[in-house]
């Protein structure tokens, strides 16, 4: 009897502590970068990815890496859809940002000349 006291309630709290998937601004505030590198660097290809991401993210390329950086935080699902388009191409997730530079904070607000 006691054992299933006991047993119980640590089961029922067991169940309903399920993870909950907090986009970044939830979790930190700070904004979610994903990472797609894929030897296919033709401007179809960029298009392609366009398609899935929200029109306040941003897309940037580098040689074969593409870039997208979502204020949003909901880039899971963009992530899991270019692994299913994209098969050859590799993707990682950085939600765990530590900083995102705001050149609104700064006092200075003059432009370095190009050097």
């Amino acid at each position: 009897m006691l054992r299933s006291l006991i047993f119980l309630p640590a089961l029922l709290i067991l169940f309903s502590c399920k993870e909950v998937k907090k986009t970044a601004e939830e979790s930190n505030g700070l904004p979610v970068i994903l990472e797609m590198i894929s030897a296919d660097t033709s401007e179809a290809t960029s298009s392609r990815i366009k398609a899935f991401i929200k029109h306040t993210d941003k897309l940037y390329r580098w040689k074969t890496h593409y870039i997208i950086y979502s204020e949003s935080g909901d880039v899971a699902l963009v992530q899991d859809s270019l692994s299913a388009i994209f098969p050859q191409a590799k993707t990682k997730l950085y939600d765990n940002l530590y900083y995102n530079f705001n050149r609104k904070y700064c006092d200075d607000t003059t432009m370095a000349k190009e050097w």
